[in-house]
């Protein structure tokens, strides 16, 4: 896995950690697309096939955190779901990722935004274990800095934002992605 330093390292504002995704590397079939509706004018878009399986040899865009608080952090994801010409794309498609934390298990995420506009969502998919869909958090142990992956999962998936937030601050999550976001 790359160095922390191969990755942008970001810092929280306001107890929330504002990721833009096409701040990372592209790799793999990852590629920058520039949009005017995206929150930065830009987002990561996946020119890649379905990948269901996990597998260790996923290859994910990479964004360090430094952590100033250790503790559960709730993870909300914009993207874009688009089946705009091919109205056969089920329900269930176009809108899943792996996400792993310092070259751990993959784990599924995933965002039930609407059709063809951007929205925001987050999920861990675990139905497949335990018959649960909870809202995607993230535990981080320690002060310092910790890296967390994203890597395509299903075609065509357009990620434009991440933010993390502290579960046990009563962050006015809302505020925080309405002023950090078109």
């Amino acid at each position: 896995m790359a160095s922390p330093s191969d990755a942008p390292l970001y810092l929280p504002v306001d107890g929330v950690f504002v990721i833009e995704a096409e701040d990372a590397q592209p790799v793999a079939d990852w590629e920058i697309v520039r949009d005017e509706a995206a929150t930065n004018g830009g987002y990561m878009r996946w020119r890649g096939p379905n990948r269901y399986e996990e597998d260790d040899n996923h290859v994910g865009l990479r964004y360090c955190l430094k952590v100033e608080t250790p503790g559960e952090y709730h993870l909300r994801i914009r993207m874009l779901r688009s089946r705009a010409g091919e109205p056969e794309i089920r329900e269930d498609e176009r809108n899943d990722l792996w996400l792993r934390m310092d070259g751990r298990h993959w784990m599924k995420l995933f965002a039930n935004t609407p059709w063809e506009e951007w929205g925001w969502d987050g999920g861990l998919d675990f139905h497949h274990l335990y018959g649960k869909r909870p809202r995607a958090t993230l535990t981080f142990e320690d002060r310092g800095v910790q890296c967390i992956e994203i890597a395509g999962r299903s075609e065509d998936v357009r990620l434009d934002r991440i933010h993390l937030s502290l579960a046990s601050e009563n962050i006015d999550e809302t505020r925080a992605m309405t002023r950090s976001s078109r």
